[in-house]
């Protein structure tokens, strides 16, 4: 391939991706390649389809998210007073929370 040229290639991943054919969502159908030393934009391109060989398809149960983290999910909500100064994030950070 030459500067510019467009192609199809077939990417491997170190690790599980979560992702959407293009044409059902943009956002999650398109990436990026960086260069991780000149952090110069390399390439770009459009999911078209998953490659099915010994691929895992299907939906994850909240049994295989909690084993593959460590833990269940949590929702929290907090609420702060207006005016007083008061960040919900500051207060988590405070207890020991840590967002991710």
């Amino acid at each position: 391939m030459r500067l510019n040229e467009i192609g199809i290639i077939s990417v491997e991943a170190q690790r599980p991706l979560f992702f959407d054919p293009y044409l059902k969502n943009r956002a999650t159908g398109s990436f990026i390649l960086i260069d991780a030393i000149t952090n110069e934009t390399v390439g770009a391109g459009m999911i078209l389809q998953p490659q099915q060989t010994g691929a895992r398809s299907g939906k994850v149960s909240s049994a295989e998210r909690e084993a593959a983290r460590g833990h269940a999910g949590l929702a929290i909500a907090c609420r702060g007073v207006s005016g007083a100064g008061l960040d919900a994030g500051a207060a988590l950070f405070d207890h020991g929370t840590r967002s991710t």
